[in-house]
């Protein structure tokens, strides 16, 4: 007798973005793969009565409305904490599904259990040149994130399955109990580099993290930015600083504090490049945070000696993050 088929949970964070949102949840609705269970997580904005209209045109959505903006991380975490299925697709409001995309991941899932982390292939929505095939990650004096197939045209690069070092935030798939063991995203990063974060958690388990390019999503392009630069800045740098405190290699840390943090505030005051004020704000977090962000570190480290400041990619398995 055949198992009968695993539902998905899939969490949609929302955020002032109500005129993407409908066509988001119909690509939703559209899949192949039925058995989901779809909650649109609101981080309370502007245009929050907007969105709530568009949820309650398709009636078996459920919508979760924050009194205030969480962040991607307490946004993601709020839908986590709610999922029930066997599997949970974490998704955002300005991207489409392809119509096949859940069943891809859903089957790739069921047979390779030693996979963490899933990804769909992820292209410009109107460029339908490829955005994201997951990446590669390095941890060293220089901090480098290089993103797999960006900006190219699809020209049959990715055939099959294959492991990288992070994967992009906002189309995460994998088992639920195993995204609840990691504990979620980190809060306190609230936006930016959490994703990255959050898969060097899951590569530590011991996990794969994977693109499964028969799954296809397509991402609305960006429009310019409108946000405080500062705020944005802000989190950039804590959340870099916080990285590397719990997973760099600890032998790069000092080149990478000396580079990013006493040489980055010079150019800053200087007037060449960066937000001198957020940087010290990110610095003065940093130094507060420093002492439990040490103890975690302590407290996550395997027995294997340092190697390496490279995160397994494509699938070779090169050295731990720690």
């Amino acid at each position: 007798m055949s198992e009968s088929p695993s539902t998905v949970s899939v969490v949609l964070l929302s955020y002032n973005r109500p005129e993407f949102l409908r066509e988001a949840l119909a690509s939703l609705l559209a899949q192949t793969y039925a058995r989901l269970d779809i909650t649109v997580v609101d981080n309370r904005s502007a245009r929050s009565e907007e969105v709530a209209r568009v949820v309650e045109e398709f009636p078996c959505v459920r919508l979760i409305r924050n009194d205030r903006n969480l962040g991607y991380a307490g946004g993601m975490n709020r839908g986590i904490g709610e999922a029930t299925g066997r599997y949970t697709y974490l998704t955002e409001d300005d991207i489409v599904l392809d119509a096949d995309c859940l069943r891809h991941l859903v089957e790739h899932a069921d047979e390779h259990r030693a996979t963490g982390l899933s990804s769909p292939l992820m292209y410009n929505k109107t460029a339908r040149t490829i955005r994201c095939a997951g990446g590669e990650l390095s941890l060293r004096g220089v901090y480098r994130r290089t993103t797999f197939g960006e900006g190219e045209r699809d020209a049959g690069q990715f055939p099959q399955p294959f492991d990288v070092g992070y994967i992009d935030g906002a189309c995460v798939f994998a088992r639920t109990d195993f995204l609840k063991s990691l504990g979620g995203f980190r809060e306190e990063f609230f936006m930016y580099v959490e994703a990255v974060e959050f898969c060097a958690r899951a590569l530590k388990s011991g996990r794969k993290l994977t693109v499964v390019p028969a799954a296809k999503i397509y991402h609305f392009e960006p429009p310019e930015a409108a946000d405080d630069a500062g705020e944005l800045d802000f989190h950039k740098y804590k959340n870099l600083f916080a990285l590397y405190l719990l997973h760099a290699p600890a032998r790069h840390l000092p080149e990478f504090f000396a580079r990013y943090a006493a040489l980055g505030l010079l150019r800053a005051v200087a007037g060449r490049g960066g937000d001198a004020r957020a940087l010290v704000r990110a610095l003065r977090w940093t130094a507060r945070r420093t002492p439990s962000l040490l103890r975690e570190r302590r407290g996550s480290l395997s027995a294997r000696a340092e190697t390496s400041g490279d995160v397994p990619t494509s699938g070779v398995r090169r050295a731990p993050l720690v």
